[in-house]
């Protein structure tokens, strides 16, 4: 994992940096572990590197499921994914190619329904 310093605009939002997530061997040795629970909105701004033709992101539970694979565009787009298990962890990490990662968000199911009241 690395940074890279690369200025692009979603939504109105400026953002100067990404995370570099490289496809590598072990699905965990390139990953991010964020912490979850049920019902909580993993949402996530990215897009593939320029040195690669074709990349998707994957959302691994803490047993090595396979939760999704979102493909990524060759410009930034928001992808969002429900996680629907019990309380634990998730990993995400390149599957394929190399995943820019400009920002990463969980928003709490709890937090979300008390928005709504």
């Amino acid at each position: 994992m690395s940074t890279l310093a690369e200025s692009v605009t979603v939504s109105r939002n400026d953002y100067s940096n990404a995370l570099l997530l490289k496809s590598q061997s072990e699905q965990h040795d390139n990953a991010i572990k964020i912490p979850v629970t049920t019902n909580d909105v993993i949402k996530v701004t990215m897009k593939r590197n320029s040195d690669t033709e074709s990349a998707s992101l994957a959302i691994f539970d803490e047993q090595g499921q396979e939760l999704i694979i979102a493909e990524t565009k060759s410009e930034v787009s928001e992808e969002s994914y429900t996680y629907v298990e019990n309380d634990s962890f998730v990993y995400l990490c390149a599957k394929v190619g190399n995943v820019e990662i400009f920002k990463l968000e969980v928003n709490s199911a709890e937090a979300t329904d008390e928005s709504q009241e």
